[in-house]
Order: C-alpha cells, then sequence, then structure tokens
C-alpha cells in the first residue's frame, strides 16, 4: 500500500486512522518547510518517531544532561564510545552504568510521543507512506503506541494548547514566585526532596483524563502534588519555560500544562520574557480559540469515522496503490463533516443557522479552503423547512448522493427558517 498527498486534503487522523485499523507496518514521513518527521509503524502501532530538527540521540543526550543524570565529561566519552561502535546512545550509557534501563525507557517514550503529538499541530505538508516488512525499533526500551490512543491525546493536545497559550505564549517567558507559591512551598519542604520525573502515579501530571478546567477547580487549597512541588522549586525568575522543560523529564505539553495549573492557582507569575539560543526556540503555537479548538478536535475525530465506510484502504478495500481519486473521496467527505459540525457550532452560538456557508468562515469556524473540494469544486449550501443539506460532486463534477451532510429541524429550529429571526445576524426580523 502507497498513501501520499497534504494533510490539507487528507488530515492526520484519518492517516492515524487508516493505518492503525489495517495493522500496517511501514513509515510514515511528513515534511514541510524544511523540516521532516519520520514515524515507524508495527502492526499499527507507533514504535519510533525521529525529527530532522533535531536527531534523538541528541535530544537524549541533552536531556540526559540537564537533568544532572550525567556529566558534560560523561557524555562526551559515551559519544565517543558510540561514534566507535556505531550503538544506540541509550545502549552505551546503560552499559556504562551512567542511567538505568527504567530511566532510558521513560525518556524515550516522552520524547517520542511528543515528537508525534506535536504533529497534530500542523496545519499543512506533506506525507508519504510506504509499507514495510517490518522496520527497525528499540523493543526493550518503548512501549509502541496504538493509533487510538494517539489519536485520543492529540485531540486533547489540540483542545488544551489554546488555553495554555494564553499564559505562555512563548517558551522564553521567565515566570517567578509568587508569595502564596513562597509559602506552599515552604510548607511541603517536610516532603521527599527527591523528585520521580516518571509521575506515573496519582500526582497531576499522570492522569491526562480531567481538562485543564476541572483540574484546576478540583486542586486543593494549600497542597501540591509532587511534580508541582517541582516545577514550583524550578520556577525562580531567571530559568526561561524552554529551561524549565529541559531540566525535567516532561515534554513540551505535559511540563507548560502544570505551569499553567500553577498560574492559575496564583503560585507563580510572569517576570520577563528571556531571549533563547535559536536551535532552542520552539515553534510558535497555532491561533485557536478554546470552543474552536474543541471544534477542531472532535471535528478530527468525527470526520475519520465519517470517511470510514467509503475508506478505499479499509482491509476488504485495499488492492495496492490508492488512486488520488479515492483520496479525494475520503478527504470530501471529511470536509463536508467538518462544515456540518461547524454550522452545528454556529447554531449553538448564534440560535440561528448562517445564511451562506461564508459565515462560517467569518466566524473563523472553518478556512475558505475548507468550502470547497479537493477538485476545486465549492460546496452547495441548501436550508428549507425541513432542514439544511450541504452537497459535494465527485471527480467528474457530477453530483454524488454519497458526498453529502445535513440535518433535519426540530420545531423550534423551523420557525427560525420560517422568519422568526434573521440566519445571518441571529436577530428578529
Amino acid at each position: 500500500m502507497a498513501l501520499q498527498g497534504t494533510l490539507k486534503d487528507f488530515g492526520l487522523a484519518d492517516i492515524f486512522q487508516l493505518i492503525g485499523i489495517q495493522n500496517k507496518t511501514g513509515l510514515l514521513t511528513l515534511s514541510r518547510e524544511g523540516e521532516e518527521v519520520t514515524v515507524s509503524f508495527l502492526d499499527g502501532h507507533v514504535v519510533y518517531a525521529e525529527t530532522s530538527s533535531r536527531r534523538l540521540e541528541e535530544r537524549l543526550g541533552s536531556l540526559f544532561l540537564k537533568t544532572g543524570k550525567i556529566t558534560a565529561a560523561q557524555l562526551q566519552e559515551a559519544l565517543r564510545v558510540q561514534s566507535t561502535t556505531l550503538q544506540r546512545l541509550g545502549t552505551v550509557l546503560i552499559a556504562s552504568k551512567m542511567i538505568t534501563p527504567a530511566d532510558l525507557r521513560e525518556v524515550l517514550q516522552v520524547q517520542m510521543t511528543q515528537i508525534v503529538h506535536n504533529l497534530f499541530r500542523w496545519s499543512d505538508g506533506d506525507y508519504h507512506f510506504s509499507q514495510e516488512e517490518t522496520v527497525d525499533h528499540d523493543r526493550e526500551t518503548f512501549t509502541p503506541l496504538s493509533a487510538e490512543t494517539i489519536l485520543m491525546e492529540g485531540a486533547r493536545l489540540m483542545d488544551e494548547w489554546p488555553l495554555i497559550e494564553r499564559k505562555i505564549p512563548s517558551f522564553s517567558v521567565v515566570f517567578r514566585r509568587t508569595r502564596e507559591g513562597e509559602e506552599r512551598l515552604q510548607s511541603a519542604r517536610g516532603r521527599d526532596e527527591a523528585v520521580d520525573w516518571s509521575f506515573t502515579g496519582e500526582g497531576s501530571g499522570g492522569g491526562g483524563i480531567a481538562t485543564l478546567e476541572a483540574r484546576a477547580v478540583a486542586a486543593v487549597p494549600g497542597s501540591l502534588a509532587q511534580d508541582e512541588i517541582a516545577l514550583v522549586r524550578l520556577v525562580d525568575g531567571k530559568k526561561s519555560v524552554q529551561e524549565i522543560i529541559d531540566q525535567t523529564r516532561l515534554g513540551d505539553f505535559e511540563a507548560c500544562r502544570i505551569l499553567y495549573d500553577l498560574l492559575q492557582r496564583t503560585l507563580i507569575e510572569e517576570a520577563r520574557a528571556k531571549a533563547l539560543p535559536a536551535e532552542e526556540t520552539p515553534p510558535a503555537p497555532s491561533r485557536l480559540s478554546p470552543a474552536l479548538a474543541r471544534a477542531a478536535a472532535v471535528a478530527a475525530v468525527v470526520a475519520s469515522l465519517a470517511a470510514l465506510p467509503w475508506n478505499p484502504l479499509l482491509p476488504w478495500r485495499a488492492r495496492g496503490i490508492v488512486t488520488p481519486d479515492a483520496v479525494r473521496m475520503a478527504a470530501s467527505r471529511a470536509r463536508l463533516s467538518q462544515i456540518d459540525l461547524a454550522l452545528k457550532v454556529f447554531y449553538f452560538d448564534k440560535q440561528a443557522l448562517p445564511q451562506s456557508l461564508d459565515a462560517l468562515v467569518s466566524e473563523g469556524m472553518l478556512q475558505r479552503a475548507d468550502l470547497t473540494d479537493p477538485w476545486g469544486h465549492p460546496y452547495s449550501y441548501r436550508i428549507d423547512p425541513s432542514g439544511y443539506q450541504v452537497r459535494g460532486v465527485g471527480p467528474d463534477g457530477q453530483p454524488d448522493p454519497s458526498l453529502a451532510a445535513g440535518s433535519a429541524f426540530g420545531a423550534a429550529q423551523r420557525l427560525v427558517i420560517e422568519g422568526g429571526l434573521d440566519e445571518a445576524a441571529g436577530r428578529a426580523r
């Protein structure tokens, strides 16, 4: 099976869904603006991820150095041995007893998961999946991630990043402890000073089930979890967010999530911005409102599931190389589902439906490109007393019954359409 195209035509959620549902083995390569990420799949599970911006080996060495696990001299010696033996850096560090196998497993899991999750912040780029008999990966140090797990975590990241970036607009920001933060830290001095950066227990950093809002409300006044104590201790008015991340074994998202919680509880506050070295400057987060981010996250899953019945890559349909029109048909259905969801969000927000799909763009719910199919044809939109429908055409430009989305109206909604409200402005006529 060969699969390639652009993320604008076929979303990342759809790609992972296809590879996962067929239990495929191979390499998924994604690229944009000089950056390339390669994700290795084994039987539909992610077993390795690498980015061209910074090799995983370099990340591991830097992380172990900054967290104090090894010294600069030890890293230099390990790199020398690695260049001679061609072994993985982690293998060399374990053999030299500089780190433990548990240290390596934990860091690899965090780093590779972060690489994959950050892909969900890509709005464009090219992709190519090449099927292989097998892929090389370290079975002892990395636990495979299922496509379903990645999709759920990707949706959570899309949902929460816009909230986080309101408080943490850049990784160059420097925070300091407030008076209340100092008092909380002092009251926690009696607790174990040693920090276990694995956070696999019941601390606030280990779950990932509750939303940011729920966790902030549920936080018990006067108490700090172990991971929160560790980050409060690192917030000293001098370190940037990037430097704090570097000194933990957490990924960007998890560390920023905890900092966000601390900001919400007024235990820390912004001090200033600090210039970062060019190679450490993170990509700017995408600007989405929380409501739209939630809609986008739901849309990614809905669109992925909506396309499955017609998916040419399903086991009972896959037959070698997928034709471009087959992929575009699936992409068109996904866009229709996205438009349908945006119309529902618009209605819940305005208590009215728009007169045209252009209103969804004006409200920031969709991009202009979302209103045309992969062949460049605009989707038709129609409202009548029975409901609304959005329709598309096939590769030949003719109406296709399978390319349709819509909803029937209830009594209250029919009142809106028959003259109770102006659909565009949501006001009485």
